[in-house]
């Protein structure tokens, strides 16, 4: 369950239970453009489909965004 508070930050409730996602949910979760992630999420392999729902694994995503992490 995703909760939005008053000065626009994101939070999920129990985030470690929390595995699949959709899409709607997963633009506030990250900030990202729905076009943009849906791009980000087949390069991740973190799309699953039940039906015509679409699920976004929220653990391959989060290790294939790390991969892009700068260090300075």
């Amino acid at each position: 369950m995703i909760k939005e508070n008053s000065v626009n930050v994101v939070t999920v409730a129990d985030k470690e239970t929390v595995k699949f996602i959709r899409y709607k949910d997963a633009v506030k979760m990250y900030s990202i453009c729905q076009k943009t992630l849906e791009k980000i999420v087949r390069d991740a392999n973190a799309l699953y489909k039940v039906g015509k729902m679409s699920l976004i694994n929220t653990e391959k995503l989060d290790r294939y965004l790390e991969t892009f992490c700068l260090d300075f």
